[in-house]
């Protein structure tokens, strides 16, 4: 029974996690583009 609720609990928590993970995957993808474009934009000024 005790095992059984471990693994339950753990399944809950990690799908939790999966999903908190995804939105800030996104993010930080995000974050990543903004920052490449703005790196490009300087470039281009320099050059």
């Amino acid at each position: 029974m005790l095992k059984y609720k471990r693994s339950d609990a753990f399944s809950f928590f990690f799908r939790n996690f999966a999903r908190v993970f995804q939105q800030w995957e996104a993010r930080l993808l995000h974050l990543t583009n903004t920052i490449r474009r703005i790196l490009e934009k300087k470039d281009n000024e320099q050059n």
